[in-house]
């Protein structure tokens, strides 16, 4: 699989190494980012958000805010709630 954005963008050939979480999309190590999946639980008086274990990996389109690249979180920066 190659990376869309790569693709699309620079019209190169980029391997990807990972698909993006939310479209599936290919992403190379430019253009993938590691976040945090949260879970937005909207409940009359009580809403709140949870954060679900483990890392998700995105493509910069679908990637959330908070979230880091790959250099980054090697580094121990924690993806942002």
């Amino acid at each position: 699989m190659n990376c869309y954005e790569c693709a699309t963008r620079d019209r190169r050939e980029t391997v990807a190494v990972a698909s993006c979480s939310t479209c599936g999309a290919g992403a190379c190590l430019d253009h993938v980012r590691v976040g945090a999946a949260v879970v937005h639980e909207h409940s009359p008086g009580n809403p709140a958000d949870y954060r679900l274990p483990g890392r998700r990996l995105y493509d910069v389109t679908c990637a959330p805010s908070g979230s880091v690249t790959p250099q980054e979180a090697a580094a121990g920066m924690e993806p942002a709630t």
